[in-house]
């Protein structure tokens, strides 16, 4: 034993030993699971079927919006929702219909106003019958819920989310559509929720609604739609 190795085995405590050895296979148990996963498509949720929609959004032909006196504005930057306070809520609807099984995805951020104002996708037979809306805000919250043109039923409460970015961040939304009867609700890849689907052809839109503490602009920037070709 030389003298290095000698000062070595002096000075390094006993326990250290067995403490290093738990954390280097703690390290390879972690990382080899991060690699399953990502193998898996978990870290990396592929879309259902085919993609069919790529629209950048910088055009408004065809689009329509409820209250039908609301006029969406469109630039190079994507589709603008700016609402004021009188306003309280719009959604817009797109030209493109959907089917299920297959995917929606869109993304979006607020340039404007309060952070708890929410935004979001929805999905239905119209914005003011049947449908579904999945939403975030600034503040880092999510939901998801359905409503009957009446009533609201949650599926998924208002509830803190660690992946929802803030206010001014750019967030992806996405609902996957399964065969099995299953949807699945992602924020930037992440899966935030799950619940069963039954509608198979629906209209596409997106929502903003604002509460009590002031208006919201939201810009669209990108849908895409994914659907499983006959």
């Amino acid at each position: 034993m030389n003298l290095l190795t000698h000062i070595i085995d002096q000075s390094t405590p006993k326990w250290l030993y067995p403490a290093a050895t738990a954390l280097l296979v703690m390290t390879v148990v972690v990382t080899a699971v991060g690699i399953i996963m990502t193998l898996s498509g978990v870290a990396d949720p592929s879309p259902v079927g085919t993609l069919t929609v790529d629209d950048s959004l910088d055009n408004v032909n065809g689009w329509i919006s409820s209250p039908q006196t609301y006029i969406p504005v469109s630039s190079e930057d994507g589709l603008q929702i700016t609402i004021p306070v009188k306003q309280k809520q719009v959604r817009v609807i797109s030209p493109f219909k959907a089917t299920a099984p297959g995917t929606l995805e869109i993304e979006a951020h607020q340039i404007g106003g309060a952070s708890d104002a929410r935004y979001g996708l929805w999905w239905g037979s119209g914005s003011t019958s049947l449908y579904s809306t999945a939403a975030i805000n600034g503040d880092g919250y999510f939901a998801v819920w359905y409503t009957d043109g009446n009533q609201i039923f949650p599926i998924q409460v208002w509830q803190t989310y660690p992946w929802v970015r803030m206010h001014n961040q750019v967030n992806r939304l996405r609902v996957n559509f399964y065969e099995e009867g299953e949807a699945e609700f992602l924020i930037n890849d992440e899966f935030a929720a799950r619940w069963e689907w039954s509608t198979t052809e629906f209209e596409v839109g997106f929502y903003v609604e604002i509460l009590d503490s002031g208006e919201s602009s939201v810009i669209f920037q990108r849908l895409k739609i994914w659907q499983i070709e006959p």
